[in-house]
């Protein structure tokens, strides 16, 4: 809970160590404005003994709002093989979609997750169902459907594949590969989903905002999360800059850990 004269707060230095703290997950309840102790105004007043009990309240006794409800994670990377020796895949680490299945148990929920390749540890509790293929992850996904009801589409399952697969390894001085079309999972469950939430994710590089909105609409999802992964630290990193797009319009936020933004998530999804 730092406390100090604003220039000192708003220093350079100050805000690179406070930023180095959070993304090792050290929790900060940040300042607040007004009055200082040395006669300045600004940022830099200790927050109020209430907003700091309700935050250690929030840490130390996590909401059971997600109690009786079933929430389905799709997580991690796919992967599609070019032959037995490579494979066409990206960067997701699925630590995303580690943190949504963490802050769902912990709120009360029973969580299934349909894993492909990731380097973050995947809580327990949860009933895992491993994949490799983008195929495979929409399938599990699919038929799975009837029992949830929130979906969270964390994963980063290719858009292609391959359409020839070599049983040998490919040697060659020249490569020409064609590509067809996965299906899309997250659509499919949008078409089909009815009253219950579709989360969806967005990772783009250009017209942001544009890009996202349309995945929301095109999915029939409720909450697209946006990862502007050209501008931000997105794949492999603790942290995220997100912004929240729905039919009501964009809601921005500051980086955060990747488990705040899961906490973001499930209040958006418990509020309605």
């Amino acid at each position: 809970c730092p406390a100090m004269n604003c220039a000192m707060y708003e220093s350079e230095a100050f805000q690179t160590n406070l930023n180095t703290l959070v993304k090792r997950g050290v929790m900060v309840v940040e300042a607040e404005s007004g009055f200082l102790a040395c006669g300045d105004t600004g940022k830099g007043r200790m927050a109020e003994p209430q907003a700091i009990v309700d935050y250690c309240e929030k840490l130390l006794l996590p909401k059971q709002d997600l109690s009786g409800r079933k929430v389905l994670v799709t997580c991690g990377a796919t992967q599609e093989k070019l032959d037995d020796a490579r494979c066409i895949t990206n960067f997701s680490s699925g630590k995303m979609g580690a943190a949504i299945v963490n802050s769902a148990i912990e709120r009360g929920a029973e969580v299934t997750v349909i894993l492909g390749n990731h380097t973050s540890a995947i809580n327990s509790q949860a009933s895992i169902v491993n994949v490799e293929t983008t195929r495979q992850m929409y399938d599990e996904t699919v038929k799975r459907a009837d029992e949830h009801d929130i979906f969270i589409m964390a994963g980063a399952p290719c858009d292609y594949r391959p359409e020839k697969y070599s049983d040998s390894k490919i040697k060659t001085d020249e490569l020409q590969v064609k590509f067809v079309k996965n299906p899309d999972i997250a659509e499919k469950i949008g078409e089909t989903k009815g009253n219950k939430f579709l989360c969806v994710f967005s990772a783009e590089t250009d017209d942001c905002i544009a890009n996202a909105r349309k995945k929301l609409n095109k999915k029939h999802a409720d909450l697209c999360v946006m990862n502007d992964v050209k501008h931000n630290a997105v794949f492999g990193s603790d942290v995220n800059t997100v912004t929240f797009v729905t039919e009501q319009g964009e809601t921005a936020y500051p980086e955060m850990s990747k488990r705040a933004v899961a906490d973001l998530i499930f209040d958006r999804i418990t509020a309605k």
